[in-house]
């Protein structure tokens, strides 16, 4: 009988509405006497090595200590042991306390941790956590539920369990209620023929035959898919035993293939609640309606259902849209109207919060009475993230009186083209429009000799400016400038380049010469050098973020790496990648007539030396940032009528499709 059973029996017949205290005392007192003497029957005639699936050797035992393990009072003696349960008495736990339940109001349960099936009592006992000996009955007991527990250390043989006191009620005793078990083996999944894709619980595993383990003790549903015969779906009521299917014979019915695809790739893909995996994934189901959800981090998550019958393959394709951006527009002067992508957002009198944005390129416009447009066709919103944008409008155009001065002074002026004079002592001064002009200066070499004339652009935004205290300075001609130049045009370029290495990088010609030595250094074939004249120029903030020089960086960087090795390539491109993200931070300094152009180069250039550095170093990070210059360079061409023409584009177009493609093989 098990043992739970046995205690509901005893715990039955103790009900105070039914029998007398007094008499339900030594009823109690004779059934664990009546138990025990079975138990040691029991136990004398039962091999514990042969016991390992003999319920009365394991179980029984087990139960019965448990039951009768209470504490005898100090003035009563013990029995004696039993000669055939010797062995087994000097194994077993210590007796627990139990507290005197007769003034609760609820019945104290014991905690009952019951061994496994296929271990012996006494391996039980041996193996069971150590513990402090209990506390003698007629000590006084704290208020808490006792627990039965087993212990290594072995019990004299004098200190065996004696029956419960008449004095004391017999307790309930109650099974905790445990979280669901794992199962104790393996389940085995074999199939014929062999290799055949097993998926438990809708989570692939592997292939035929296959040993699952740490399975939970319940029900798994195993179906075994074959692309050919179809899917067999088999119930393990344990996680453990054995599972074989033919698949030579006619079967497969009641169960279809799920094949799910999704734009982008990696989606998580979770079938009526579990987990099924990434796609693209094919899952084989128990044929019916079933619900599927579509979710991937910065996407909008998608649910549908799919009704598939059995031997069917049913598709599904979907394309999650990626969560929105937002933009956050602060505009100085305020009361600017914003203009998005061509639709009118309203009067900004404050920082103006746009949401919903979707993430790509965009073109943001202010406009306010009074003052000069601004506009930018290369705003980028990215998905879940807010993208600030800074806006300070000027004043439209108006009159503005201007004094420049010279050094040296005597310099001949002219403003936009036409001369207006000779800057002397007390400068040359002029009335123009308020903006942006160009400024050309020059002395005559007759009169003032060792200057070369200069040409500026600048601008004049205040009502008056004068420039007294800060004159425009003419570059002082460099001797060794001028020799390396009039080598140069003499083709004589080694000569020409050891003048130019003497051009002090203090001199206005400085950049001039550095320019001049990476025009030698092409025509000699050494382009492996001419990066190293542009880190030159960049080591002067003045030059760090000219886009043109910049651009220029990362044009030869790429020339430079296809010539070089592969580590000194990988250090190329890095710096030139450098180079051209500064170059795109300030691509509104560009020349208003080539901003186009030189900005989809930059975008140009930045996806090949991305594509170029992951061949060599395989970092898929190189493959992210290669799509970006893309999308850059795509979004850029699509807002003017202005291209670089049509062998670039079809180019463009062939290096995106090839970074796009790894990306999708490899995951962002």
């Amino acid at each position: 009988m098990p043992f739970k059973f046995k205690s509901i029996l005893i715990e039955g017949a103790m009900r105070k509405s039914l029998i007398p205290a007094a008499f339900k005392k030594h009823v109690a007192l004779c059934a664990a006497l009546a138990l025990l003497a079975f138990v040691l029957v029991a136990a004398g005639s039962v091999d514990a090595n042969a016991s390992e699936n003999s319920i009365l050797g394991d179980d029984m035992v087990v139960a019965a200590l448990k039951l009768t393990g209470f504490k005898k009072k100090a003035d009563t003696p013990a029995p004696a042991p039993a000669p055939a349960v010797e062995e087994a008495a000097a194994t077993a736990p210590p007796p627990a306390a139990v507290e005197d339940a007769a003034e609760e109001e609820e019945p104290a349960s014991a905690v009952v941790e019951e061994p496994p099936v296929e271990e012996t009592a006494a391996e039980v006992v041996e193996e069971a956590p150590a513990e402090e000996p209990v506390a003698d009955v007629a000590e006084e007991a704290p208020v808490e539920e006792p627990a039965v527990e087993a212990v290594e250390e072995a019990a004299p043989v004098a200190e065996t369990p004696a029956p419960v006191p008449v004095d004391n009620e017999l307790e309930e005793i109650e099974e905790e209620d445990l979280p669901m078990p794992v199962a104790g083996g393996e389940l085995l999944i074999e199939s014929k023929p062999s290799g055949i894709k097993v998926f438990v619980d809708g989570e692939e595993l592997g292939v035929t035959p296959l040993a699952v383990e740490g399975l939970a003790d319940t029900s798994h549903e195993v179906i075994l898919y074959h692309p050919e015969k179809g899917a067999f779906s088999q119930m393990s009521e344990s996680g453990v035993g054995k599972i074989f299917v033919d698949l030579t014979e006619e079967g497969g019915l009641g169960v279809g293939v799920l094949k799910i695809e999704s734009d982008p790739d990696n989606v998580r893909v979770d079938i009526d609640g579990k987990r099924a995996g990434l796609t693209p994934l094919t899952q084989p189901v128990v044929a019916g309606l079933h619900k599927i959800l579509l979710s991937k981090d910065g996407f909008v998550e998608k649910e549908i259902s799919v009704e598939i019958s059995a031997g069917e393959t049913a598709t599904v394709s979907e394309k999650l849209d990626e969560r929105a951006g937002s933009m956050l527009v602060i505009v100085q002067p305020s009361g600017a109207e914003v203009i998005l992508d061509g639709h009118s957002l309203g009067v900004a009198q404050g920082p103006l919060k746009i949401a919903d944005v979707p993430p790509g390129i965009h073109e943001l416009t202010a406009v306010k009475d009074g003052y000069v447009s601004w506009s930018r066709s290369n705003v980028k919103v990215q998905r879940e993230r807010t993208e600030t944008v800074l806006i300070s409008l000027q004043p439209q155009t108006s009159e503005t009186n201007v004094r420049i001065y010279t050094d040296p002074e005597g310099a001949r002026v002219w403003l936009d083209g036409k001369e207006i004079g000779v800057a002397g002592p007390d400068g040359i001064g002029f009335n123009t429009e308020k903006g942006t002009h160009i400024l050309r200066m020059e002395v005559n070499p007759a009169v003032t000799p060792g200057y070369r004339p200069l040409q500026v652009s600048i601008s004049f935004n205040e009502d008056v400016v004068n420039y007294k205290d800060q004159p425009i300075k003419l570059p002082i001609i460099d001797e060794a400038f001028i020799n390396a130049t009039r080598l140069y045009e003499r083709g004589e370029n080694e000569e020409a380049l050891a003048f130019l290495d003497r051009v002090d990088p203090g001199r206005v010609s400085y950049p001039e010469s550095r320019i001049m030595v990476v025009n030698i250094l092409n025509e000699l074939r050494r382009t492996t050098e001419i990066p190293a004249e542009f880190e030159k120029l960049f080591a002067q903030p003045i030059y760090r973020k000219n886009p043109v020089l910049n651009l220029a960086m990362g044009y030869w960087t790429i020339q430079a790496a296809r010539q070089a090795g592969n580590a000194e390539a990988v250090d190329l491109l890095v710096k030139g990648l450098e180079a051209l993200d500064r170059c795109v931070e300030s691509m509104d300094y560009f020349p208003a007539d080539e901003r186009q152009v030189l900005a989809l180069k930059a975008h140009y250039y930045s996806g090949i030396a991305s594509e170029l550095l992951f061949g060599l170093s395989a970092e898929k990070k190189h493959v992210k940032k290669g799509v970006q210059a893309w999308e850059m360079f795509f979004a850029r061409l699509n807002t003017s009528e202005e291209t670089l023409g049509s062998d670039w584009v079809n180019k463009a177009k062939k290096h995106q499709k090839n970074l796009v493609y790894l990306e999708k093989k490899l995951g962002r």
